[in-house]
């Protein structure tokens, strides 16, 4: 485990995989980075390098199968993220952690208002009333 004095984020050599038909793809293939309070981090990269498959690992937002870590830390605010439970992990997304999807026309769903959705994570992690 890394010692995460003073960060808020700390990801060692993660690697995801993607399980297809004609073999793994190396989405993601030993990537290190940390993060101190304070500070921001950017991330870019051609289309298809692994940007997204990187952040969606972090909070395990990864449809699984075929997304797989197969190995890596990553540590959250002291916490192993890869060792969290469901319900734990649930509190961390939006609670800690928040993701903003780069496709909103992919992210939102048509069913609900986007007030709604906007209103729904900040009742569940923040405890405000509907009003």
């Amino acid at each position: 485990m890394l010692d995460s004095t003073a960060r808020i984020l700390d990801v060692a050599n993660l690697k995801t995989v993607v399980n297809t038909r004609d073999g793994a793809v190396h989405a993601v293939n030993g990537v290190s980075f940390s993060l101190a309070p304070g500070e921001l981090l950017g991330i870019v990269g051609e289309s298809g390098a692994g940007k997204s498959v990187t952040m969606m690992s972090l909070m395990d937002l990864r449809p699984s199968p075929p997304v797989e870590i197969v190995s890596g830390d990553i540590i959250i605010d002291g916490e192993d993220v890869r060792a969290m439970t469901a319900r734990e992990l649930r509190a961390l997304r939006g609670g800690k952690v928040g993701f903003i999807f780069k496709d909103p026309m992919t992210s939102l769903n048509p069913v609900f208002s986007v007030s709604f959705q906007l209103r729904e994570p900040l009742r569940e992690h923040l405890g405000m009333s509907k009003s």
